[in-house]
């Protein structure tokens, strides 16, 4: 994958990173600076800002809720504008600020906006295919290479559409296949740069594969639409694009940019890894778990336990509003609490805290063909802070060398220019530096 920043022709330097969750929409703004002397290049971070929706469950498989995500998104929007206090402006930002004086400040920039959109609908999987050729001494022409590629390109979006159609409940030709790349070749167990002009019987391919339901692409684009982020200021060439042409532009948008996710590898955290790795991303509702094999993604998979099932039962027990028990739950993982309440919410929370253990450890069986290895596991997301996930984590010694927060201060290459970042949730926001 080419990570580079932006070539020396584009012009702009500031961009903004917005980051759907299921919980709540949180945005950066960057400044990408060249350091004197040095090809490298730094991203200084302007500002943040995080706001959660007013309700939850507004990412129903098949209902989304737009008003809410609209009002969210618009509300986090003009605080990271707000802080960043730049000498430019998205155009994204302009025609809902009330300050007229800040707008006038902000006009005319067509920036890039990178997009991460939440794990209930957004999702990405590693399938493995195999192909048995009838003449395995004869080397792979051009042609059969093509046809090849083809027939195995295929066969992975049928099975990702039939299996995950069943799961979003809708038809097979509702599923969105919006990227798909091949992770590894292999003849005759043999890793391969590509088939042409070698020879073997049997082929083996690993695909990353990334989807969506189309009704969830429909809503997205719309909000987009609706903000009024046109088309040129989202894309790399600054072009402006036809109302006709802005669909097929914004389904390339998002397979460029929302992958950024996976820009683990170029953590510089990582670069004592020689084990099998695991990533955990622990959101509002889904913890997402990345196996990696020898610097390669191997597996991609998620099960619905995240931070918000924490919330509820403070909630429950409590007889409070969600929104209070997440306050709540987010002071006793910051020990704000006296000795008494944090006794009394640990017991609560002992319940979601072996069903999420049990959750982790089923699925990094299914995953790992139900092998249990030795690994390093590093988490980040907003739930990754709860002192009951940190104590599951701690029950895995026997599969876990090493566990570790990825935090802010990992990016080397990265200033925060305000010196607020220090929490795990901003993570796969910060992750987007890494391919730009």
């Amino acid at each position: 994958m080419n990570l580079e920043f932006f070539n020396k022709k584009q012009k702009n330097n500031v961009f903004l990173c917005l980051d759907i969750g299921t919980e709540a929409v949180k945005a950066i703004v960057f400044k990408k600076e060249r350091l004197r002397g040095k090809k490298n290049e730094k991203m200084i971070v302007l500002g943040n800002s995080k706001e959660y929706f007013k309700k939850y469950g507004v990412f129903d498989n098949t209902k989304f809720q737009k008003d809410i995500l609209k009002e969210a998104i618009l509300k986090t929007i003009k605080s990271v504008a707000t802080e960043a206090d730049t000498k430019k402006k998205f155009a994204l930002f302009n025609p809902y600020l009330e300050d007229s004086k800040l707008n006038t400040k902000y006009k005319s920039l067509n920036e890039t906006i990178l997009l991460n959109l939440p794990a209930s609908s957004f999702k990405a999987r590693v399938v493995s295919r195999l192909f048995k050729r009838e003449d395995a001494s004869k080397k792979i022409s051009k042609i059969e290479a093509k046809a090849i590629n083809q027939q195995i390109t295929k066969d992975a979006r049928t099975k990702v559409s039939k299996e995950f159609a069943q799961q979003f409940g809708i038809l097979p030709q509702d599923i969105k296949i919006v990227s798909l790349k091949f992770l590894e070749k292999r003849i005759d167990g043999y890793p391969v740069p590509q088939l042409q002009d070698y020879k073997g019987k049997v082929l083996e391919f690993r695909i990353l594969i990334t989807f969506l339901p189309r009704n969830y692409l429909r809503s997205i684009t719309e909000i987009i639409k609706e903000l009024s982020i046109e088309a040129g200021s989202i894309f790399k060439s600054g072009t402006r694009r036809t109302k006709e042409t802005f669909n097929r532009d914004f389904d390339q948008f998002i397979s460029e940019k929302v992958k950024i996710i996976y820009s683990y590898k170029n953590l510089p955290i990582l670069n004592k890894v020689k084990d099998s790795t695991v990533f955990l991303d622990i959101g509002g509702e889904i913890t997402q778990i990345f196996l990696v094999k020898k610097g390669n993604l191997y597996k991609i998979s998620e099960f619905k336990i995240g931070g918000r099932a924490f919330s509820q039962s403070l909630s429950d027990s409590f007889g409070i509003e969600e929104d209070r028990a997440r306050e709540l739950k987010e002071r006793y993982s910051k020990k704000l609490l006296n000795p008494e309440s944090a006794e009394r919410v640990r017991e609560i929370l002992e319940s979601q805290k072996n069903a999420w253990l049990r959750s982790f450890k089923l699925e990094m069986r299914k995953i790992n063909m139900g092998k249990i290895f030795p690994t390093d596991i590093f988490i980040f997301g907003g739930a990754s802070q709860l002192p009951e996930i940190q104590k599951s984590l701690e029950k895995t010694r026997n599969i876990a060398k090493e566990i570790k927060f990825i935090l802010p201060k990992d990016f080397t290459n990265i200033e925060d220019k305000n010196k607020n970042l220090k929490t795990p949730q901003i993570v796969p926001c910060l992750l987007a530096s890494y391919s730009i």
